[in-house]
């Protein structure tokens, strides 16, 4: 029993993902209602992993027929688009979002690294220059 979908084209993709969509801004808006509150570093891991889930959801709709069960297996550990790196680096390589985004995520990336792997304080603040090169002030 094969659970297959319909894969779309990129063209379609852009256009349902395009910058200022409602379906975009409902996704700000969630990362706005999940952070609101929050501390810095709790933020920007649930920033982070949000968006991670997005890219992940951004993927599947664009890779060609599979079933269901192969797809899942991809982005389960230790599956080739298990982390956050390898779900940016798909979506550049698919032409989904352009270099300055792919940058920008990496960014995040290693700020979400920064917060989950560290016993240090974290604020943002701190980290003027990463939200200066990532467009977020």
């Amino acid at each position: 029993n094969m659970n297959t979908k319909k894969s779309i084209s990129k063209e379609e993709f852009i256009f349902k993902y395009r910058l200022g969509s409602d379906r975009n801004k409902k996704f700000l808006d969630e990362i706005l209602n999940n952070t609101n509150g929050e501390t810095d570093r709790g933020s920007v891991i649930i920033a982070t992993s949000l968006i991670e889930d997005f890219l992940a959801e951004c993927i599947k709709e664009i890779l060609p027929f599979s079933s269901n069960t192969k797809i899942n297996k991809l982005f389960k550990y230790p599956g080739i688009l298990s982390s956050f790196s390898s779900k940016i680096e798909m979506t550049y390589c698919f032409g989904l979002f352009d270099h300055n985004i792919s940058t920008s995520l990496h960014i995040l990336r290693d700020m979400r690294n920064e917060c989950a792997h560290s016993v240090n304080s974290f604020d943002l603040s701190s980290n003027t220059q990463k939200l200066i090169e990532i467009n977020i002030i």
